[in-house]
């Protein structure tokens, strides 16, 4: 199936789910299933569920935790509905009540609060059997998503008769929908019973985090080999940190479920998530950037300011309404969303549609591998803020997050997330796949040139009675860019050689294309005058085209040791002797071959005495590098040059190559 057709049926799959979600109606004060007065749990045997109604009083009064205060005037609500449907808000302090009857015979029992947002104390007949959160002030905001056991001493159950009273510090949440505060789920029973319950939930609510964080650290390890693996392709680094990030924004969550201190308060815990989201999403979008070539530098960056702006709107929000600095106001929570989602739109729309156009117009695959998992996130996310700005116009009800799966507690996001990263695996495993292909492709290309390379310098030097030729060529990479020939003179009628030495600019493939033009070209040549031998070379290679920049030196040497050489802006040849260090043969300068027509090329005369070489090499040699990046250099050279061809190179090789070395040694035998 094309991509494009994967890609329709992805979008249709996601927009069926979107919208088939059921929403969470917000409906009038529903009856209560049971009367808050009187809460018959005399056959306890297990868990008694109050999670369906309680009265309800705004205002505080230490009077509130006995249990024989009147509450018959007390509100009853559903606790499956936000206070501020029964028109109780703007209160710093609400209490709950609920009258229940247990066996006389009970013991052992405890109370757990469950979702609870905001700060709060527990009583039990006037006994206070635990707390959460600090009551000054009005309460501070938590997302209790942890079942908070508190265990009734035996001396408050009063033969059965239970009176229950919770004070709930909900000031600063209980107005709006988003951080409507107080009681959600309750029960009472056998402690041991109870714990297994909150275990049970713990499972429930955190295990899709926990599969989350399995396909994240399997993504995880996939990507650091990838990075030790190709260490230059810095987008998987890139990804790697992302990763880590947002990794780390999944154990913070599920910490703060496991009711880890320091991870409840949700100030401090939407603080972490902002830091770590924001530093996920710019990592993540430096890999789009490198994936993609960094063919869109400027729209990155516009789109890291849009997300980065509405961390920081999200922020102000909260310091200033969350930490009482701004009144809250339905008015003011409709601004903050049209505000959030105007940040968001090039997120939104210019990420996806940045991905969609270099995969349809510059036919780039990477970018339309990437789309997939893209569009999953910006597509809930964008649905999610578009319906809650409709929530808050009345134009819809609330929706659900939360996928209606009994058995599982998974949110909508959530689900989008792993399908983001199984699709971001995917396009990895995709990639490498490519990858290695290439790889394996690039290797036999380099195989075939290595062979043909090799074959083509094992030409370049014939049998050359008369003369001891010494020729040793050590390429930087698996091909180079170095040169070199040997050519003797006709049998009977020419008793000299003609030797030439080069260096073609560049490494690799290139260069080892470059170094075959160019022997080609040396093998036709019939002149024996080293002058020449470079001016109809240089003159080929401009007629040839992008031959590259090129140095060269030729000599001419006869049977009597007398020679020509002529060079083209290469290392001058050296005289070594027995018993003198090595003298460099001085020759006039000259342009490098490739550059312009018409050049001539002055010839240096010279004789070699006897014992004498003459030694012809690359650059390779004075230009190797040692770790503490010094150079061999020319005063080295001097007293190596009187060593064979083969020692000359291999001392410099180990001293620390960077570069082809060629060394060629050439003396006359009688």
């Amino acid at each position: 199936m094309p991509l494009r057709r994967r890609l329709q049926l992805l979008l249709l799959i996601l927009c069926t789910l979107a919208f088939s979600a059921k929403p969470a109606h917000a409906a009038d004060a529903a009856p209560p299933a049971y009367d808050p007065h009187h809460v018959d749990g005399s056959s306890l045997g297990g868990i008694i569920d109050l999670s369906q109604s309680w009265l309800v009083y705004g205002g505080d009064d230490p009077r509130f935790a006995d249990p024989n205060f009147d509450d018959s005037q007390w509100q009853a609500v559903s606790l499956s509905q936000h206070l501020n449907h029964y028109g109780i808000h703007d209160q710093p302090v609400v209490w709950y009540r609920i009258h229940v009857q247990v066996p006389a015979s009970a013991n052992d029992l405890s109370l757990s609060l469950y979702r609870f947002r905001g700060s709060m104390e527990a009583y039990v007949n006037g006994a206070r059997t635990g707390g959460l959160g600090q009551m000054n002030g009005g309460g501070e905001l938590r997302q209790n998503s942890f079942h908070y056991l508190m265990p009734i001493p035996q001396s408050a159950l009063n033969g059965g008769d239970l009176v229950i009273a919770v004070r709930a510090a909900i000031g600063r949440v209980s107005k709006g929908e988003m951080y409507a505060g107080g009681l959600s789920e309750a029960a009472l029973g056998e402690s041991n019973l109870l714990q297994e319950k909150a275990s049970l939930s713990v499972f429930r609510d955190l295990s899709s985090n926990g599969y989350r964080l399995l396909l994240q650290a399997i993504t995880m390890f996939v990507l650091v080999a990838l990075v030790i693996a190709l260490p230059r392709q810095r987008e998987y680094l890139a990804l790697v940190i992302s990763f880590l990030f947002t990794t780390a924004d999944n154990v913070a969550h599920i910490l703060s479920g496991l009711n880890v201190e320091h991870f409840s308060s949700a100030p401090i815990q939407i603080l972490v998530e902002f830091c770590l989201g924001l530093a996920a999403f710019v990592a993540f979008l430096e890999f789009i950037n490198l994936a993609l070539g960094k063919t869109r530098v400027r729209w990155i960056r516009l789109i890291q300011f849009s997300f980065t702006l509405s961390i920081l709107i999200d922020a102000a929000w909260i310091i200033a309404v969350i930490g009482r600095r701004v009144d809250y106001s339905p008015a003011l929570n409709l601004g903050y969303s049209l505000l959030k989602s105007l940040a968001l739109l090039p997120y939104l729309f210019l990420l996806p549609g940045i991905l969609f156009w270099d995969w349809r117009k510059r036919r780039n695959s990477d970018a339309g591998l990437l789309l997939v998992p893209v569009l999953l996130v910006t597509t809930l996310d964008g649905y999610q803020i578009i319906g809650d700005i409709l929530v808050q116009l009345h134009a819809i009800d609330p929706i659900a997050s939360v996928v209606p799966i009994r058995s599982l507690s998974i949110q909508w996001n959530e689900v989008s997330d792993v399908s983001a990263n199984l699709a971001l695996l995917v396009y990895i495993i995709l990639r490498v796949v490519r990858t290695v292909r290439e790889g394996a492709r690039y290797a036999a290309e380099v195989e075939a040139a290595q062979t043909v390379q090799k074959v083509l310098l094992a030409r370049s030097q014939q049998p050359t009675p008369g003369f001891k030729v010494e020729t040793v060529y050590l390429p930087a990479s698996e091909v180079g860019g170095d040169f070199f020939l040997v050519s003797p003179g006709a049998v009977g009628s020419d008793r000299s050689i003609v030797a030439i030495v080069g260096d073609v600019a560049g490494k690799g493939m290139l260069a080892a294309m470059r170094v075959s033009v160019i022997l080609g070209i040396l093998r036709r040549e019939d002149s024996r005058d080293p002058g020449i031998v470079l001016r109809r070379l240089n003159d080929a290679m401009i007629l040839q085209g992008d031959v590259g920049l090129t140095t060269a030196c030729c000599v001419r040497i006869e049977q009597n040791g007398r020679f020509l050489v002529a060079n083209a802006g290469h290392i001058s040849p050296y005289i070594a002797g027995r018993e003198i260090a090595g003298r460099e043969v001085m020759t006039a300068g000259a342009l490098p071959l490739g550059i312009a027509p018409d050049q001539e090329y002055e010839q240096t005369e010279g004789s070699l005495a006897e014992g004498e070489t003459l030694v012809l090499m690359s650059d390779g040699v004075v230009e190797a590098r040692s770790a503490e990046k010094e150079l061999y250099g020319f005063e080295r050279l001097a007293s190596l040059i009187s060593l064979p061809a083969n020692e000359i190179a291999q001392a410099a090789s180990l001293f620390g190559q960077e570069d082809d070395i060629t060394v060629m040694t050439l003396s006359c035998v009688s």
